[in-house]
C-alpha cells in the first residue's frame, strides 16, 4: 500500500507541475525578486502563487539556470525536488550529469525526480545510467518506474530485453510502465498486456496503459480507446483522446505533416488535448516548430500564452 502512494502520490506532482507551468499571468509580482529567493519562494508558496512563480522563471531562464544547477546539490531536500521538475520544464541539456549524479544518493524521492527530469530532458548521454538503474537490486519502486520511462523514451530496440523481464515480474505498476515503454520502442507485443491493464481498478495502472496503447497501431487498441471515450463513467478520457490523437498523428508521414495535425489539435475544445500538442509541437524542437510555435504565441487567448510558454521555458523565445 505504500508503494501505490508513492507512485500516486510522483505521478500528481508531475501533472500538478505541468499543469501549473502552462498558466500565465502577465501581472507578474516576483519579477525583481533574485532567483534563489525566488526558489525559496517557490518551495512555501500557495498554488495560485506557484504558477506566477515558474512563469517568472520561464521568463528569466538562461539567467536563472546556474542557480538553479547550484540548489540541485546544495538546497534543501524540497529545493533539489522543485529543480529537477524546473530543468526538465526547461529541457536542461547542461544540467544532465548533475542530474546523473543526483541518481546515485540515497534519497529515493530525490533520485526519482532526478531520473524523470532525465527521461524529460531527452539527451540520450543519460541512458547508460537509466540502464544501470534497472539492473540493480533493490531499486525502490518509483525509481524504477521512473527508469523504465525514461529507458522507453531515450533508450532503442537493445534495450527491450531489458524492459521485458519487469513485465513479466512485480506488482502492476511496474508491469504497466514496463509495458509502456515498450509500447514507445515500437514493440507491439505488449499490446495484450496494455489492453488487459487499461481496465485494471488502480487509476495510475489504467491512466499508464491507455497512454501505452497511444503507442501502438492497431484495430484492437483503436476501438479498446474509442470504448473508453464512449463509456459514461470511463475515467481518463482525455488520456484515451490523445493516445487516439498520437496514433493519427504517429501514422502521419514527415514531420511538417505530424506538426499541421498537431497545429490543428491545439484549438481543440478538450484543454488537456490542445495543451498536450502545443507540448508535442515544442519537443519536435525544429526551427519549422518553433516557428509554428511562435505565430500561435502572436495570438490571443490560453493557446497564445501556452504557446509562449512552452518557447521560453525551453529558451526559444526571448521574453
Amino acid at each position: 500500500m505504500k508503494s501505490k502512494t508513492v507512485i500516486l502520490v510522483l505521478s500528481i506532482l508531475f501533472l500538478a507541475f505541468s499543469e501549473e507551468a502552462r498558466r500565465v499571468d502577465p501581472s507578474n509580482p516576483f519579477s525583481t525578486i533574485p532567483t534563489r529567493e525566488l526558489l525559496n519562494r517557490l518551495e512555501t508558496a500557495v498554488r495560485a502563487q506557484r504558477a506566477r512563480i515558474i512563469d517568472e522563471f520561464a521568463n528569466r531562464r538562461d539567467a536563472a539556470l546556474p542557480t538553479l544547477r547550484e540548489a540541485l546539490s546544495a538546497g534543501t531536500e524540497n529545493q533539489k525536488i522543485l529543480v529537477c521538475r524546473l530543468l526538465a520544464a526547461m529541457r536542461d541539456v547542461e544540467a544532465v550529469v548533475s542530474l546523473v549524479e543526483m541518481t546515485r544518493i540515497p534519497d529515493y524521492k530525490i533520485k526519482a525526480y532526478a531520473v524523470n527530469a532525465l527521461g524529460q530532458i531527452g539527451d540520450r548521454s543519460a541512458a547508460p545510467r537509466l540502464r544501470e538503474i534497472l539492473l540493480q537490486d533493490n531499486t525502490h519502486i518509483g525509481v524504477t518506474i521512473c527508469a523504465l520511462e525514461a529507458v522507453g523514451s531515450l533508450g532503442s530496440t537493445s534495450d527491450v530485453a531489458l524492459i521485458r523481464k519487469f513485465l513479466d515480474n512485480g506488482p502492476a505498476p511496474v508491469r504497466v510502465i514496463a509495458a509502456k515503454a515498450l509500447a514507445m520502442l515500437g514493440n507491439p507485443e505488449v499490446e495484450a498486456v496494455l489492453l488487459q491493464l487499461s481496465q485494471n481498478a488502480e487509476p495510475f495502472v489504467q491512466k499508464a496503459a491507455v497512454e501505452g496503447l497511444g503507442y501502438l497501431d492497431s484495430d484492437l487498441s483503436r476501438r479498446r480507446l474509442q470504448s473508453i471515450l464512449k463509456a459514461p463513467s470511463a475515467g481518463w478520457k482525455s488520456y484515451a483522446r490523445i493516445a487516439i490523437e498520437r496514433q493519427r498523428i504517429r501514422a502521419r508521414p514527415t514531420v511538417s505533416d505530424r506538426l499541421e495535425a498537431l497545429l490543428e489539435l491545439t484549438n481543440d475544445c478538450n484543454k488537456r488535448v490542445a495543451g498536450w500538442a502545443i507540448e508535442e509541437i515544442a519537443d519536435t524542437g525544429t526551427p519549422e516548430a518553433d516557428s509554428i510555435l511562435e505565430e500561435v504565441s502572436k495570438g490571443d487567448g490560453i493557446k497564445a500564452t501556452k504557446a509562449e510558454r512552452a518557447l521560453k521555458l525551453r529558451g526559444r523565445l526571448v521574453p
